[in-house]
């Protein structure tokens, strides 16, 4: 949870000051991660928590995981609202629908992410899934 917080923290300030993320290996990343996992988003929604601010929710569909809780579909949390006017947040990643992503979240059952850690499309993620290559993957329950 304190990690959890202090990620937040950070998330926060970085809307004010700009992606200013913390330089961290990609062990520690790992580390502080929750869940790390590949997939495909299959559906995206945008949620206001205030009527103000707003965050959009893509849920994936779980292909290989290295770290979490097994489960057939995730839910990322990212901030700034897809397409509805609110302006997105400095370190938020945006998911297409449809299209393949290794993820570094933290929170589960809903995750969250940030530019600040190793997330993006596949095909621009090989040289961290050649990292990934060596980690054990969690297995189906």
């Amino acid at each position: 949870m304190k990690t959890l917080l202090s990620v937040i923290s950070i998330c926060n300030m970085m809307t004010t000051l700009g992606a200013i993320c913390p330089q961290m290996t990609l062990d520690g990343q790992f580390a502080m991660s929750t869940v790390v996992f590949t997939g495909r988003a299959i559906d995206q929604k945008v949620v206001s928590e205030d009527g103000k601010f707003s965050n959009t929710l893509t849920t994936f569909a779980v292909e290989e995981m290295w770290k979490g809780t097994v489960e057939q579909t995730i839910t990322i949390q990212t901030c700034g609202g897809v397409g509805n006017g609110v302006p997105p947040c400095s370190e938020s990643v945006y998911f297409g629908v449809g299209m393949q992503y290794l993820i570094f979240a933290i929170g589960q059952p809903i995750g969250h992410t940030s530019t600040c850690l190793p997330t993006g499309l596949i095909e621009r993620s090989q040289p961290t899934l050649q990292w990934l290559a060596d980690k054990p993957r969690v297995t189906k329950r």
